[in-house]
């Protein structure tokens, strides 16, 4: 028995150095794990199980264990290298259809080496050609995790995004003066008072210049209510942004808005957000407290301080009773917004029909009769509900249901110099609304008109020549391809239309001040641009043809008393991209980089964890098989619970220790040598009995 106990341990040691060998072999094996060979004592079966002087029967191999601890991670200059730092193996296949992995679930492999380059159809794969396997992602870069995928660095460009939402938050110095008095121009820089740019993209993918203008114009007086009745105090108020301008305020023309100034409302851009179209916004959690004068009474003034530490400086002007909820005035500073794409203006809706105002034909002296007095030929359009139009110094305004052309023309017949809106309304009668202001001045109409046309012809009053053309002023304006009329010096002028009008307090932007109790607004600040029309229409003109329609949201926009600037400028559009490059980044996931900046997710590898990392089968070539030893892979994304993340550009060494194999292959060169000795010792000693019986 003594030479069986030698030869296996000169088999066992000489395994051992072949483990260790090998390991020193692939020191420099990126992700290989080092083996150690588990020596194991024998013991003869047949002797007495309890004795305890049984003589060994030498050494064999129980296992070759393979170590589970990290390699170095060093950087590489292959962008698709990829190290993981803690536990997990990247799951490879061998065969695939497409992108689709076609393996046994069971006969996928798996490795440490993170060494990726492509194939010819651009499939992620290590040197041995097999294929790196991953979650796919759909054209929105979300990851399908219930599916598996070959990860492919896809090489097609981004297509065009048109700008759809665009962001321009900005201070406007609040020390400036007032525009008012000045008609609109881009091009002059005495007329607005601040400006701003953005690219934006059309549908075509091409760039745009979208210019914002702001306007100062005249502050105003805003109402604010009390939520409840009878009294002064209270923690809950309500206001309504576009609430009416009072017409009672001096300097305030008869459409109820100061001179130069399109709108009659103090802000015309609150959108409630969530569900509803309320126009009413409310304030919660305020403290009012009176500066001075008695509570409850007209003409005292508080401090509103809201729930942010915004100071409001309010004035009573209706006193709280068992039935009436007591109402404040708040100055609102106001600034009206314009744009220009391109240079060309641009308004909220480019696509309306054209401009509802009266087209007015006008001749000198050609009237019978009439000597060189002027004529003019009016022909009406619609009016929209409550709709005013004002010719001659009368106003009419629309009803409910509206005007037709028809029933403004008739409205205006029948018309003489000197007559007040409240006599014609009382003679005329007119249809589809009434007169609401004026006095009839500088000129009669006949009754011309046929029955149910829409054309009237105005006669100059004054018997001279070179008579003032007639005008016409609507309000509200509306139609996409007009220019609004502005009242300078009492005069109408035409401006640009302006996208809207946004009003501050203190500061802050009024749609900022309804808040929940997260402190979330409740109604945004926003301005529709739309340039569809093309290069046949004065408004809403690209360069090539190109459709741009977007919403621009303001809600961070402050009018503070210091410098101008821009806290966000963003935009969602983008142009045509081309692949930039590829980076994977510590969750796993395939990031395209384009040269427009964008980046899209690809895909997102996935990494595979065993309970018994010893019971994997290895393969050759830096790969392993489960097996019912190492049981099923428990597969997820980088980072996920126990998995490590992904290192980019870097490679896991071998955890090979040189030092520590050199020594332990002398130990096994003595332990070799030992066990021949003793192996020759046991081979004499038979040679020797086997002699001595032969005597």
């Amino acid at each position: 028995m003594g030479y069986g106990i030698g030869l296996s341990g000169l088999k066992s040691a000489s395994e051992a150095i072949d483990v260790t060998s090998n390991n020193i072999s692939n020191a420099q094996t990126i992700g290989y794990k080092s083996g150690e060979y588990v020596f194991s004592d024998q013991f003869f079966k047949a002797q007495d199980p309890q004795s305890l002087d049984r003589a060994g029967m030498g050494s064999y191999r129980m296992s070759i264990r393979r170590t589970g601890g990290y390699g170095t991670v060093v950087n590489s200059q292959n962008p698709l290298d990829m190290a993981i730092t803690g536990p997990g193996m990247f799951m490879l296949a061998k065969q695939v259809d497409g992108t689709v992995p076609t393996e046994n679930p069971t006969k996928f492999q798996f490795t440490r080496n993170g060494q990726f380059a492509v194939d010819n159809q651009n499939r992620i794969v290590n040197e041995n050609g097999m294929y790196l396997v991953g979650y796919p992602a759909d054209a929105s870069g979300t990851i399908i995790s219930s599916a598996k995928s070959v990860l492919v660095l896809d090489r097609e460009p981004l297509a065009q995004t048109p700008t759809r939402n665009s962001t321009l938050e900005l201070n406007l110095d609040d020390r400036v003066d007032p525009k008012t008095g000045n008609v609109f121009s881009p091009t002059d820089p005495t007329t607005y008072s601040q400006a701003t740019s953005q690219t934006v993209y059309d549908d075509k993918g091409f760039a745009h210049t979208l210019s914002v203008f702001y306007k100062k114009v005249s502050s105003q007086l805003l109402t604010i209510s009390a939520d409840a009745v009878g009294t002064a105090a209270g923690t809950n108020f309500t206001f309504s942004p576009t609430q009416t301008i009072d017409p009672s305020i001096s300097t305030v023309d008869s459409y109820n808005r100061p001179p130069g100034e399109q709108f009659n409302k103090i802000a015309s851009t609150a959108v409630a957000l969530g569900a509803g179209t309320a126009s009413t916004e409310s304030i919660y959690e305020a403290t009012l407290t009176p500066i001075s004068g008695a509570a409850n009474t007209v003409g005292t003034v508080y401090n509103l301080r809201l729930r942010d530490g915004t100071n409001l400086t309010l004035t009573q002007t209706v006193a709280g009773t068992g039935s009436v909820k007591a109402q404040y005035t708040v100055n609102v500073d106001r600034f009206e917004v314009f744009a220009t794409m391109d240079g060309n203006p641009v308004t909220a809706n480019a696509s309306n029909a054209p401009s509802i105002s009266p087209v007015i034909t006008t001749t000198d002296g050609t009237s019978a009769g009439l000597g060189s007095r002027e004529t003019a030929s009016v022909l009406f359009k619609d009016l929209s509900a409550g709709q005013s139009l004002t010719m001659a110094g009368l106003t009419f305004t629309a009803g409910a249901s509206g005007a037709t052309s028809a029933q403004v023309a008739a409205a205006f017949q029948n018309i003489h110099n000197g007559d007040s809106f409240s006599t014609i309304n009382t003679a005329n009668s007119p249809a589809g609304g009434t007169f609401t202001s004026g006095l009839a001045s500088g000129w009669t109409t006949l009754t011309t008109t046929a029955p149910g046309g829409s054309t009237l012809v105005f006669s100059s009053t004054t018997a001279t020549g070179n008579v003032t053309n007639l005008t016409s002023v609507l309000n509200p304006v509306t139609g996409g391809t007009s220019a609004a009329s502005v009242l300078i010096e009492g005069s109408p002028v035409a401006e640009q239309q302006a996208l809207g009008v946004v009003g501050f307090v203190a500061g802050k932007n009024i749609d900022s001040l309804s808040k929940d109790s997260f402190g979330n607004p409740q109604f945004a600040t926003r301005f529709q641009i739309d340039a569809s029309r093309g290069t046949g229409s004065g408004y809403g003109q690209t360069l090539n043809g190109g459709a741009v329609q977007l919403t621009i949201e303001a809600n961070g926009s402050t009018a503070y008393s210091s410098a101008g600037q821009t806290y966000t400028n963003t935009q969602d559009g983008s142009a045509t991209a081309q692949l930039a490059s590829y980076n994977v980044d510590s969750s796993g996931r395939l990031v395209a980089q384009y040269d427009n900046g964008q980046s899209v997710v690809k895909g997102q590898l996935i990494l595979a964890y065993f309970n018994n990392l010893e019971g994997l089968i290895p393969n050759g070539n830096n790969t392993y098989e489960a097996s019912s030893a190492s049981g099923d892979p428990l597969l997820s994304f980088p980072g996920d619970g126990t998995l490590g993340a992904i290192r980019s550009k870097a490679v896991e060494q071998s955890n090979v220790d040189l030092t520590e194999e050199l020594v332990r292959l002398m130990v096994l060169q003595r332990q070799y040598s030992a066990v021949s000795q003793a192996t020759k010792v046991m081979a004499a000693t038979l040679i020797d009995d086997a002699i001595n019986i032969g005597r």
